[in-house]
C-alpha cells in the first residue's frame, strides 16, 4: 500500500513540475523541514456501517508533501487498523488529493470527510494535535444525500443507573449546525426506542456496568453514524469517593486557574459530565493526574489511598508546598509497604511523613479505598502547609 501511494506521489510531482524546474540551474532549492507528527483520532464509516470508532492514531507526514494532513490521518488509520494491503487508496487529480478507496472498498469516488464536525476543503488540510476526523462512504450513491451527523458529546462517563443527555446535530452546506429531530438512538447496535426531540435531545439510561457505544439511525434521512463512546460505572455508595471527586475537591480550591482554551487531553473517558472534562482538563495540565497510560483517566473509580497521596504530593509541589519533609520517612515499617507501587513511594513518604495519610495497626494500606471525609481532611492539611 505504501509503494502504491509512493507511486502516485512521485508522478504527480514530476507531471507537476516539468522539464524546466530541473533545468534551473541558477535556483537554490531548499527542502523544507519535515513536519512534525501530531496524534488525532480516526472514525470511518462505509454506507452507514461503522468499521473504525475514535480510533487513536500517530499521524507523520506520509504522502512526503510538507504538511501533516487529513490524507496522512487516513493513510495511518489503515496502515494501524485495516485488516489488509490496500485499504486506502488516493490519488492527485484536477482538484487536489482525492479518495479512489476507502477501508478496500472503491466506489467511484463517493466519499465524504470531516475535521471536528466541520467540513474542510480538502484531503490536503492540516490536522492538528487532538483533531477528530470523521471519513465515510456514501449509502445514497445515486443522490449523495447522506446526512453528515454529531452527537454534542463524543465521549462520557456516567454511573450505573444515571442518564446521559445526547443532543444529535448536522452542519448544512452554508455551515449552519441544525438539530435532528426524529432519529432513534442505538446502543451497541441495538434500538433503544429513544428518539431524539424537535432540538436534537435525547436521554439514553444505563443500568450495568461496561463501556457501550451509542448511535442513531433515522426513518426519514440516510445518516452518516454519530458515535459516542460510553463508560458506566458502578453506582457510587454515599461516602465513597470516586477520582472524579477527589481531582474536583482539588480544583475547588484554586477554580480561577487558567487551562489554555486549546489544551486537549488524551483521556477518552473524561469528557462529560461537563465538570468532569473541566477539573480534569485542568488536572492534566498542571500535571496533577497523568492518567493509566491507556488514554483513560478512570473517573469514576474509586479512589485509593495511594493515588490520593500521589495527586496531593504533586498539587502540593505545583502550589509551592515543601515537600521535603517527608522525603526522608522511612515506610518500609510498615507491614505492607511492598504492596505500595513504585510510581507511588514518593509520593505516600511525603503523606506520611507530613500526617495526611496515618497507619492502622502497622499498616499503611496503599490499596484502600478513601472516603469523601479522608478525601477532604488530607486536603485540609495540604492546605494548611500553603499557609
Amino acid at each position: 500500500m505504501k509503494k502504491i501511494f509512493a507511486i502516485i506521489l512521485a508522478v504527480a510531482m514530476c507531471l507537476s513540475l516539468g522539464t524546466a524546474a530541473f533545468a534551473a540551474e541558477d535556483v537554490l532549492l531548499i527542502a523544507p523541514a519535515p513536519a512534525r507528527g501530531v496524534n488525532v483520532n480516526v472514525t470511518i464509516s462505509d454506507a452507514g456501517n461503522l468499521v473504525l470508532v475514535q480510533a487513536p492514531v500517530s499521524v507523520t507526514d506520509l504522502d512526503e508533501d510538507g504538511v501533516v494532513s487529513i490524507n496522512d490521518a487516513l493513510m495511518a488509520a489503515h496502515v494501524a487498523y485495516y485488516p489488509g494491503e490496500a485499504g486506502y487508496v488516493y490519488y492527485v487529480g484536477d482538484y487536489g488529493i482525492a479518495m479512489d478507496t476507502l477501508w478496500g472498498v472503491t466506489n467511484g469516488g463517493s466519499y465524504m470527510y470531516y475535521v471536528n464536525d466541520l467540513m474542510p476543503l480538502s484531503l490536503g488540510e492540516e490536522v492538528k494535535e487532538g483533531d477528530s476526523i470523521v471519513a465515510y462512504g456514501f449509502a445514497d450513491l445515486e443522490y449523495w444525500g447522506d446526512t453528515y451527523t454529531f452527537f454534542d458529546v463524543k465521549n462520557a462517563a456516567v454511573t450505573a443507573g444515571e442518564t446521559l443527555e445526547l443532543t444529535l446535530s448536522a452542519p448544512d452546506w452554508e455551515g449552519n449546525v441544525l438539530p435532528v429531530a426524529g432519529a432513534e438512538i442505538y446502543v451497541d447496535g441495538a434500538a433503544t426506542g429513544v428518539v431524539t426531540d424537535e432540538n436534537g435531545k435525547a436521554a439514553v439510561a444505563f443500568a450495568e456496568e461496561g463501556e457501550y457505544l451509542v448511535s442513531a439511525k433515522s426513518d426519514t434521512m440516510v445518516l452518516v453514524p454519530p458515535v459516542c463512546k460510553v463508560t458506566v460505572g458502578a453506582a457510587e455508595a454515599t461516602d465513597e469517593a470516586t477520582r472524579a471527586y477527589a481531582v474536583e475537591m482539588l480544583y475547588n480550591t484554586i477554580p480561577d486557574t487558567i487551562v489554555p482554551g486549546d489544551y486537549a487531553t488524551d483521556f477518552t473517558d473524561a469528557d462529560s459530565p461537563e465538570n468532569v472534562r473541566t477539573v480534569f482538563r485542568w488536572a492534566a495540565y498542571y500535571g496533577i493526574i497523568e492518567g493509566y497510560g491507556d488514554g483513560k483517566a478512570a473517573p469514576l473509580n474509586k479512589i485509593t489511598r495511594q493515588e490520593l497521596a500521589t495527586i496531593l504530593w504533586r498539587y502540593a509541589k505545583i502550589m509551592g508546598v515543601d515537600v521535603s519533609v517527608g522525603e526522608n520517612t522511612n515506610i518500609l515499617s510498615y507491614n505492607d509497604a511492598a504492596d505500595i507501587g513504585e510510581w507511588a513511594i514518593p509520593a505516600m513518604q511525603w503523606a506520611c511523613g507530613a500526617g495526611i495519610l496515618n497507619d492502622t495497626d502497622g499498616n499503611i494500606r496503599p490499596a484502600g479505598e478513601v472516603t469523601r471525609g479522608e478525601v477532604a481532611a488530607a486536603i485540609a492539611v495540604v492546605e494548611g502547609y500553603r499557609g
